[in-house]
């Protein structure tokens, strides 16, 4: 893959996987890395990186003495200050990216008060802004 410069909802979605997962986890062995990585279209070590990246903002870690990598991109630091005390618009944000990523519409949907597509079928879901 040629290397190119991340995208805010792909640092959207690495943050939410970052949120998820134990630090011990991150690596490009771990399947969930791997599944991000396929829907993305980046290596498993790309993702695993970027999840290190992330770690280096993280001040639970930091009070643990612990550090994801040394250095980052601004990205992480923009994606991190708007969304590490917003777990609610981080999970809506990514949501919303993964579905974009399916070729669904889903402010559409949301608008209109249809059923928003799952993988089970459709579900009647009320989203809060």
């Amino acid at each position: 893959m040629a290397k190119r410069n991340w995208i805010r909802e792909e640092h959207i979605l690495a943050f939410n996987l970052y949120c998820k997962i134990p630090f011990s986890k991150i690596n490009d062995r771990y399947q969930p890395v791997k599944d991000l990585a396929k829907v993305i279209g980046r290596t498993d070590g790309a993702v695993a990186m970027k999840l290190a990246n992330f770690a280096r903002l993280d001040p639970a870690l930091k009070a643990r003495n612990v550090s994801g990598l040394t250095q980052g991109a601004k990205g992480e630091e923009e994606v991190w200050n708007e969304f590490h005390q917003d777990w609610e618009k981080l999970a809506y944000e990514s949501e919303k990216v993964l579905a974009k990523a399916k070729g669904v519409d889903v402010d559409a949907i949301i608008e209109s008060g249809s059923e928003i597509p799952s993988k089970h079928g459709t579900e009647k879901e009320v989203i809060i802004r």
